[in-house]
């Protein structure tokens, strides 16, 4: 559709692939699966991508988040979600889950350079990163996250009593 039609303009309208990665109690993969995907646009590029233990799935390019929808079988579709106080480049994705229901959480750039924030889509609260700036985190989970920082590898989590996230100790430095 276009702007003026009143439809989405980022409602599957392109094919393209996604690899699946099956994971049993170890780290490595255990099975890979070819997945059909209809792109919200030809031009989408994925930047990251999180699938939760309800089995919704999300995926993000460099500024906005989409949520899978259908099956291996048929094919994804994506539809547009929409995620407040995220202005900035999408650093990556996780999921959340309360309950049964899971829902995005979005690490992203400040507008103006400032400090990188995580945004529950959910409720919208958005928490800072304090401490050194990060390029693009390495693993991102709900309670926290690693991130390359100079020449060392940080983990991240949340901080006691205040709205933040600050590093935790350094896990490997090179």
């Amino acid at each position: 559709g276009t702007e003026d039609d009143g439809k989405d303009p980022y409602s599957g309208n392109a094919s393209g692939r996604l690899l699946s990665l099956q994971f049993l109690s170890g780290a490595l993969p255990a099975e890979m699966e070819e997945l059909s995907v209809r792109w919200p646009h030809p031009e989408f590029q994925a930047v990251a991508l999180t699938c939760a233990a309800d089995g919704s799935c999300f995926v993000a390019s460099d500024f906005l988040l989409f949520q899978l929808q259908g099956e291996a079988a048929t094919g994804f579709d994506t539809s547009r979600v929409q995620c407040p106080h995220t202005a900035g480049a999408v650093l990556d994705i996780a999921t959340s889950c309360t309950g049964g229901k899971c829902w995005p959480l979005v690490l992203s750039k400040a507008p103006g350079g400032g400090s990188s924030i995580l945004v529950n889509c959910s409720s919208g609260e958005s928490s800072p990163l304090l401490g050194p700036q990060i390029q693009r985190p390495l693993g991102l989970w709900s309670q926290g996250f690693l991130a390359r920082s100079d020449r060392r590898l940080l983990q991240y989590g949340a901080v006691d009593g205040q709205r933040g996230w600050e590093p935790l100790w350094p896990v490997s430095i090179n």
